[in-house]
């Protein structure tokens, strides 16, 4: 099944506005689909409609309406021709998909043809699960399941940066306890990347490479600007 996919890993750079970053290969992808349904549940500490302000503020070219636009989820997701979904707390962004009425609703309507962009959380609900969000568990969600666009798990904001003098694991300590548990490898992208998703192939968009980390726990280099093919990036 083909779909169209650009899942970012954060939304703001260091003294750069919010989706600055981005904002030229959004449009490249979204392209003519400039309808968007923009999805604000991961802002817990946001309303829904400053949050959709906040992003049609960064893409003023696009048409975003947010959810609280539309009486029912089917006639937002019957609108819309590209459907985004942002960044904030994963648990609650995919507890809400389901309890709104939402998740099958863009489940189905992505596998049809739409677009879809995501940043941050929302681009760990688009892949098989969230489970290696960097998120607090606020709320529990019925399920960690995602919407299964891509099947390969993400990490997004990845760092292996380490605190001075802080005991705690550090961000790649905690993925090597995910694949020690689980046949999954993990794509880690850092900030400032952004995975590009046509079909059975990928590319990363941005300055910086990615890396996968497999089963064994070793890092392989995911170089960016470079196209692959999905299957043997899992098969890595």
């Amino acid at each position: 099944m083909s779909m169209d996919l650009l899942l970012l890993s954060n939304s703001t750079m260091p003294q750069s506005d919010y989706l600055e970053w981005t904002a030229d290969d959004i449009l490249t992808f979204v392209g003519d689909h400039k309808k968007v349904l923009f999805i604000p549940f991961a802002g817990v500490t946001l309303s829904h409609q400053a949050y959709t302000d906040k992003v049609q503020g960064a893409l003023p070219s696009l048409e975003i309406k947010g959810v609280d636009d539309f009486e029912e989820p089917s006639s937002a997701v019957q609108w819309a021709e590209s459907i985004f979904v942002g960044g904030g707390n994963t648990f609650a962004l995919l507890n809400k998909l389901h309890t709104s009425g939402y998740f099958d609703l863009i489940k189905n309507a992505i596998q049809a043809g739409k677009r879809y962009v995501g940043w941050s959380a929302g681009s760990n609900v688009a892949t098989c699960s969230i489970r290696t969000s960097n998120d607090m568990p606020i709320v529990c969600p019925p399920s960690f399941e995602g919407f299964n666009f891509f099947p390969i798990q993400i990490n997004p904001h990845y760092t292996e940066a380490v605190v001075e003098n802080h005991g705690g694991e550090s961000r790649l300590d905690r993925l090597r306890e995910f694949v020690a548990l689980n046949e999954e490898p993990v794509l880690c992208i850092p900030e400032g990347v952004g995975v590009w998703v046509q079909g059975a192939s990928l590319e990363l968009k941005g300055k910086y490479a990615s890396k996968m980390l497999q089963k064994n726990g070793r890092l392989v280099e995911i170089k960016h600007n470079q196209s692959y093919q999905i299957g043997a990036l899992q098969a890595m």
